[in-house]
This record gives C-alpha cells, structure tokens and sequence, in this order.
C-alpha cells in the first residue's frame, strides 16, 4: 500500500532561511561564473572529493593549477628579478602603483590562498571556498559525526590509562594527554631527558596516581612547567597566594618558553626570563 505523501510544515523563519540560503548559493554560481570558461569546471571541483581528506589538499592544488594556467607577462611589464602575471580568475594585480601583476609564483599563490596580512586573496577564490565548504559539511555530516564519536571514545579510553599532565594550580583544570595541545608532540625517549632538563632547573616532578606536575616555587610565586612540545619547554608563572578556586577572569601572570637547542647557561636563561615575569 502506498504511503500517503505528508508535506513538511516550515515557519516563517524557516522558510526566510531556506530561501537566504538559496539565494547565497545562486549568488555563489553568479560569482563562479564570472571567471573564465576553462577555469569553471576546475572551481566546481571540490565535488570530485570522495572523503574528508580528499579535501585537505584542493585549495591548494587549485591554486597550482591556476598559476600553471598563468599568462606571464612581457619582460618589459614585470618586476626585474622575477616573472609576474595577473590573477587569471578576477585579473587582480599588485596594490603598489611600481608593479605589474604578482610574482610567479609565490605572489599569485598568496593572492590565491589568501596568505599574509598585506595580501588581497581573490574574492572568485574566497566564494569556490566557502562553496565547497558547505558542500562538504552537508556531504561528509554523517562520516565526520562518526569519526568524532570514535575520536571521543578512544580518547575517553588514553584518559583512564595514559599518564596526565597538570600544567595550572587549580583543580577545575582537566589534566591533560601528552599530545592534547601539540601536534608535535615530544616521544617518550624525548620527554624523558626534557624532564632531566627540569631537574637541572630545580623543578620537582609531583606525581599523584597518573597525573604528573613540574613545578618550581617560592615565597612570591609557583612555576609550572610543560615539556610536552617537540622543541622547547614552556612555564606558566601564577602569583602568591593560589586561590583555592579559579578566577574568573585569567590569573597567569606570564609564560615563557626555553628552546631545546639552547646549551649555554641555560639556568641563567631561566632566571632571567622569571624575574623578568616576577618584576612585571
């Protein structure tokens, strides 16, 4: 037996937003379209990509494509010491009124890409973007909510059997993984002699079950150390007296970091950088 069709009720907010978003899109298409014929299809693209990380990579293999595509122009229009062109989609050149077009290629690309603070990213490639976008996270939804919950689990998992470290005084403060702020995170060989390091400087290593603190205090103030970045130690510097709860508003009076590389006199280098925080 057929089922009957039972029509979705939408409010007027609802209706007003499907019908913004609608016009977004159509707005989206107009802009696209006004770059050149054979670069459209390469805009549109991004419904090539069959998973998440398919799409790491396409803003920046577009632009290549882009610069590839480049017309460079005549030795007489360009800068001296490089060949330049203008941005083939939206025809955009240098802001300086001493130059032709970007410089191949890394000009074109940060105009491209949209990196560096004096750059103008051009406007045809921030609409494909924000395009493809929403694309994505209308068609990968369903993956990403289930990697999320897998990510949640299995780190739920490390917390109840991984050592933790505390990097502040206060309690409300979750200990935290070794790698959960640092994509480059230290090895455990590696940890080891930043935690040597440590107690070179006078830090004690405070372990309670499986949470870990590298702390360093006196009468004024309580350091605490985090040595877990590939690179360099930081410490947190929290004035004298620690509330028993959290301020509202962020208590670490400084940070500073010590890089793995410096050797010499390095509890020198400590001392100043600390009495530097102390005196501010």
């Amino acid at each position: 037996m057929r089922r009957a069709f039972t029509p979705t009720l939408l409010s007027a907010s609802d209706e007003r937003i499907r019908r913004l978003e609608d016009e977004i899109s159509e707005l989206r298409d107009l802009v696209v379209g006004l770059a050149p014929t054979n670069f459209r299809s390469l805009l549109r693209s991004y419904y090539l990509c069959k998973t998440r990380e398919d799409t790491y990579g396409w803003k920046d293999d577009l632009a290549e494509k882009i610069i590839e595509a480049a017309d460079v122009l005549p030795q007489q229009q360009s800068s001296y010491f490089s060949p330049r062109a203008y941005c083939p989609l939206c025809g955009f050149g240098s802001m300086s009124p001493h130059e032709e077009g970007f410089s191949l290629p890394e000009g074109l690309r940060r105009h491209l890409v949209g990196w560096g603070g004096r750059t103008h990213q051009c406007q045809i490639m921030v609409v494909a973007e924000r395009s493809a976008r929403d694309y994505w996270n209308r068609e990968f939804a369903q993956t990403d909510a289930e990697e999320a919950r897998r990510k949640a689990e299995r780190k739920a998992e490390r917390l109840a059997t991984e050592t933790l470290f505390r990097t502040t005084p206060y309690d409300s403060d979750a200990p935290e993984l070794l790698d959960d702020r640092y994509r480059s995170a230290r090895s455990k060989e590696d940890l080891k002699w930043a935690e040597d390091r440590l107690e070179q400087l006078g830090f004690q290593a405070l372990k309670r079950e499986r949470v870990i603190s590298y702390i360093l205090e006196d009468d004024n103030c309580v350091v605490y150390a985090d040595p877990r970045t590939e690179g360099q130690i930081t410490f947190r510097v929290f004035k004298k007296p620690i509330p028993k709860r959290k301020p509202n508003r962020f208590s670490i009076t400084s940070s500073f970091s010590l890089q793995d590389r410096w050797k010499s006199d390095l509890k020198g280098k400590f001392l100043t950088r600390l009495n530097e925080v102390i005196a501010r």
